[in-house]
């Protein structure tokens, strides 16, 4: 892998640990504006740099991908069932509310 190649490669790595603090801080906006761009950065990536590089080379790459997608995945739907609870409890809270008051 040349060194041109292997800067892109950390490159698009240096969006996981960023991707990670938007997630873990509910920062869904800038969370979609970093998928985008790191969206962009592999569609650049390999388009511009797969000839150069070796099959093997690229198959870890992938594999690394989805292993870091796949744990933010995990994350994303834990959150989201925590956020769907929370909804429900203040859902029923409305409707107890409104049972007392009469309405």
């Amino acid at each position: 892998m040349t060194k041109a190649i292997r800067g892109s490669f950390y490159g698009i790595f240096s969006f996981t640990e960023e991707i990670q603090k938007k997630i873990s801080e509910g920062d869904w906006e800038d969370l979609s504006d970093l998928l985008k761009q790191r969206q962009e950065a592999l569609e650049y990536f390999f388009t511009d740099s797969v000839s150069g590089m070796c099959r093997a080379d690229v198959i870890s790459m992938i594999e690394k991908i989805q292993v870091e997608d796949a744990l933010s995945l995990r994350v994303l739907q834990a959150q989201k069932q925590t956020m769907e609870k929370q909804y429900l409890s203040l859902k029923q809270g409305r409707k107890s509310v409104k049972a007392y008051q009469g309405d």
